[in-house]
């Protein structure tokens, strides 16, 4: 049987380029070769497009790779080298570039318009997931419990950034209970983790750099609570167009054992650490056959999407 040929995007303009490097090494590693011939397609920080031959490194794609573009048309979607030369077509893309311009629907609006299957949740469901105020009266209208939350305008905390983190951190407390979801139609929860960071704010630092960072998978909360948030994370996951993969994210109340959905993310981590395959890993699912998954949900939503009429036909 001929090998799935996989695009695995990763870096972009973003602060997190560097955590998607990370993430994307992960992928690479765990990528079953004999199933896939892994292309590597590099962002710069400039935003360029840079392609890695199967069997490149990551840093190599990065630095030397061919400048390509994806041209956004259904008839021509394959990569095309600026410099000329031959256009490389792929079965499927796994982008895991973070943050602005990743999983925001900006890169799932240029691959639904080149007619490309991709991991992940659709331009709507990434927009959506992306813009936390959005998400949060989106979820408080569906029922959901929200944690409380205050939007701040660019101005405000321009004036006193740490000092305005901190006061609202006291505000609205901190302790997370993290559930990771995989699906299309029909997604399963996988059981809740829970993040003990030492420092007084979960910050970039606390998230990515600091070790003392506790992960505890599973949490040590009962089988009721377990149950509820695990439901919670599900029902979340649907109403705001979760679609492959997400890590749904909330604050627990101990005193009543009450849980608050925080946020979701579309494009979680996917180092070999990071919360998302670790949930996964505890619930049975080893990484190497997690990305298998995520793969074939690519393909099959594709091909669902693909399935509809565009044509009108008189009847």
């Amino acid at each position: 049987m001929a090998k799935l040929r996989v695009g695995l995007v990763y870096g972009g303009r973003s602060v997190e380029h560097e955590i998607s490097v990370s993430s994307a090494t992960s992928i690479l590693r765990n990528l079953d070769p004999s199933r896939y011939e892994v292309w590597l397609i590099a962002i710069g920080h400039d935003g360029s497009w840079r392609l890695g031959a199967p069997g490149t490194s990551l840093a190599t794609a990065m630095k030397r790779g061919d400048v390509v573009v994806l041209p956004p048309t259904p008839e021509a979607n394959a990569l095309r080298p600026v410099a000329g030369g031959d256009a490389v077509g792929l079965d499927v893309l796994f982008p895991i570039v973070h943050g602005h311009g990743g999983e925001d629907g900006s890169l799932q609006g240029l691959l639904e318009l080149a007619g490309l299957p991709y991991v992940g949740s659709g331009v709507a469901g990434s927009a959506i997931q992306m813009d936390k105020e959005i998400a949060k009266r989106l979820l408080a209208a569906a029922g959901i419990p929200v944690t409380p939350w205050r939007s701040l305008h660019a101005h405000e905390l321009a004036r006193d950034p740490k000092g305005l983190s901190l006061r609202i951190a006291g505000e609205l407390g901190l302790r997370e209970i993290e559930v990771a979801v995989l699906g299309n139609e029909e997604p399963e929860a996988s059981v809740p983790g829970e993040i003990r960071p030492r420092r007084d704010w979960y910050d970039y630092e606390a998230k990515y750099v600091d070790d003392s960072t506790e992960l505890l998978v599973p949490a040590p909360i009962s089988d009721d609570e377990s149950e509820r948030v695990r439901d919670l994370a599900l029902r979340a996951y649907r109403t705001l167009e979760g679609a492959g993969l997400g890590r749904v994210d909330f604050l627990m109340e101990r005193a009543t054992g009450a849980f608050y959905l925080n946020e979701i993310n579309s494009l979680p981590g996917f180092t070999e650490v990071s919360m998302y395959p670790r949930l996964w890993e505890a619930s049975g699912l080893p990484y190497p056959q997690l990305l298998d998954r995520l793969v074939e949900l690519a393909i099959e939503r594709h091909r669902r999407r693909a399935a509809l009429e565009t044509t009108f036909r008189p009847i």
